[in-house]
């Protein structure tokens, strides 16, 4: 994702900080770490707090490090990658624990992390704290009491489902599990222990004092000041004895020993607790007026607490057949639960039977989508370009051949900014953003479909449209204009709206994440990031493996498609097509979306 060759010739071994930590020895570190950084990532990276226990003096000797980072233009999963690879390199070449978090210019407005804005020490760039703006409560609430049962199944490794009451996350442990993580010099560590109560402490209070906290101090503070009930006695041992005086460790005396498997049984049952409080604020999100919560809300629900809701919870921990659904995310939308709905059985995409092609035709109008099932051929490209005779003329590609037909696999040489040439995850976008009129149509054709991994996925522009027009309509319209968004990748950029209306349809082209340049609109910029939570939402995706010699056939203006990541030793090749989507049959519906 990044290009990590080596550091820039002419920057200094050590960067001037902005702003003292107040500990020497701890401003020499940063100054190096953010040297490395900068020397990695350029002028992309414009700002750097150091936020946590480190530097607001309640750290103790195993206290990590914690550096938010601040990048230019939008969210980019292979920089986040990049920076989770950076982060156990520096650890180790700078002998210290560093936590590196990426944020981008497009999550840090409207709103900023709590932590970077309340409790941040700017020590490089140019982001003032003035622009950082606090969250809205009802979505700080949200993120931390979702936030809370997030690491609440970290601990116990994201078991396939989760029901209440919870178990410990290791029965026959001990210390009940809570003691998974290592010191550097091999001892057992009980961070997982003050994380996990940190987190579900900050989350009650949040929730019933509405609060911002900054700090894990911070939680354990308000959790006194706030909520007086017999869980701070818990909440005062996690913190003075296993943090501060046991620093993480386990103790030596069997006294001491005792007290902290005490402590961890004590903390399942504050966890059911918490889960007591997180069920009432479920049911209160169903209530609400978002719908995109409310579904989450019911998941959750149905997944936890599976008796009381009276829907059995299905297990998912077995491996998925190949026409169905690989999301643990559950929709209400009936086209996300199979892929079924788009199949057209046929001999050849050459010379379709008026039979087949009125079934084509009619999956297209209702889906925007189709999957043809082919029979076996000697020439894959040749069968594919016979869907010009029905979708319109080849649009080519920066990479494609003579006939319009691109290779998509993992090459040993990967070109920047194509991350088809890559075992990556592509996330859902519309093809040829770059391109003022974007292809019509895009087909992929699947020769070696290999053995794991590399699952097609989908989300229907329609459901996206709908979403954003019953909730955002403000952001929505914003999205039309002209100069919406600038994208850009090698020599191709365009400045174009992501929605534009067309012959009495709605017709989109969005792509975010996936190595290109962005630089979203002010106006546009909340719209954007909405669009950017809804596609990425396993609830709105549909996830299947695609056969060989099968052909899916996506409306570029209507639809988006992406992939999951495959391994690296896994053989996988597609062929893809772009079309311009002008199909000359009397009875081809067209491109884009009908919305009301």
């Amino acid at each position: 994702a990044m290009d990590r060759g080596g550091y820039a010739p002419d920057l200094p071994e050590v960067v001037t900080l902005t702003q003292t930590t107040g500990w020497p020895q701890l401003d020499e570190l940063l100054g190096a770490v953010v040297a490395d950084l900068h020397g990695v990532f350029g002028d992309r990276l414009f700002s750097c707090y150091a936020v946590g226990s480190a530097f607001d003096g309640s750290g103790v000797q195993s206290s990590d490090v914690d550096l938010h980072l601040l990048f230019k233009g939008a969210h980019s999963a292979c920089l986040k990658q990049a920076v989770r690879e950076f982060s156990a390199e520096l650890s180790k070449k700078h002998g210290v624990d560093l936590d590196l978090i990426p944020f981008f210019e497009s999550d840090i407005k409207p709103w900023a992390d709590v932590r970077t804005k309340l409790g941040g020490i700017q020590i490089f760039g140019k982001c003032s704290p003035e622009v950082l703006v606090l969250p809205p409560m009802d979505e700080y609430v949200r993120e931390n009491m979702h936030r809370a049962y997030f690491y609440m199944a970290r601990v116990r490794r994201f078991p396939d489902t989760l029901c209440f009451p919870v178990s410990a996350p290791d029965c026959q442990d001990t210390f009940c599990g809570y003691n998974s993580r290592v010191h550097d010099d091999g001892c057992p560590s009980t961070k997982e222990l003050v994380v996990v109560a940190g987190w579900l402490s900050t989350a009650l209070v949040t929730r019933a004092a509405r609060c911002y906290i900054a700090s894990k101090s911070a939680s354990y503070a308000g959790y006194r000041k706030h909520i007086i009930d017999e869980w701070d006695s818990h909440l005062k041992d996690v913190f003075e004895l296993a943090r501060e005086k046991w620093n993480y460790r386990v103790p030596e005396t069997d006294e001491e020993r005792s007290k902290l498997a005490g402590i961890c049984q004590r903390q399942v049952a504050f966890e059911n607790h918490f889960l007591g409080e997180y069920r009432k604020f479920l049911q209160e999100e169903i209530a609400g007026a978002s719908l995109l919560h409310a579904e989450r809300a019911a998941r959750l629900l149905r997944e936890l607490f599976p008796e009381q809701g009276g829907v059995p919870v299905s297990k998912q921990g077995f491996l998925v057949p190949a026409w169905q659904v690989s999301t643990k995310g559950r929709s209400l939308d009936p086209r996300l639960t199979s892929v079924d709905h788009f199949i057209v059985k046929v001999p050849s995409l050459r010379n379709l039977s008026d039979k087949a092609l009125r079934e084509v035709f009619q999956r297209w109008e209702e889906f925007g989508v189709v999957v043809f099932a082919c029979k076996d051929t000697l020439d894959l490209k040749y069968d594919l370009l016979g869907l010009q005779q029905y979708f319109g003329q080849v649009v080519f590609h920066p990479r494609s051949g003579k006939t319009g037909i691109t290779s998509v696999r993992n090459l040993f040489k990967p070109e920047q900014g194509f991350a088809g040439t890559t075992n990556a995850m592509q996330t859902p976008h519309t093809d040829g953003s770059f391109l003022l009129r974007p292809p019509g149509i895009v087909a992929l054709q699947t020769e070696i479909c290999g053995l794991c991994g590399g699952e097609s996925t989908l989300v229907f522009g329609d459901s996206l449209y709908r979403h954003m027009a019953n909730h955002y309509p403000g952001d929505l319209q914003k999205l039309f204009q002209d100069n919406a968004y600038t994208i850009g990748r090698g020599g191709d950029r365009c400045t174009r709206p992501l929605f534009w209306r067309e012959d009495g349809r709605v017709h989109l082209a969005y792509r975010c994440g996936n190595g290109e340049e962005l630089e979203i609109s002010a106006r546009a910029r909340l719209g954007f990031n909405r669009v950017y939570e809804f596609v990425n939402a396993p609830a709105n995706q549909l996830r299947f493996r695609l056969p060989a010699n099968h052909v899916l056939v996506v409306d570029n203006h209507r639809n988006l498609h992406g992939r999951t990541s495959w391994p690296a030793d896994t053989v996988r090749c597609l062929n893809r097509l772009w079309l311009d989507g002008q199909g000359g049959h009397d009875s081809y519906p067209g491109l884009g979306m009908r919305v009301s």
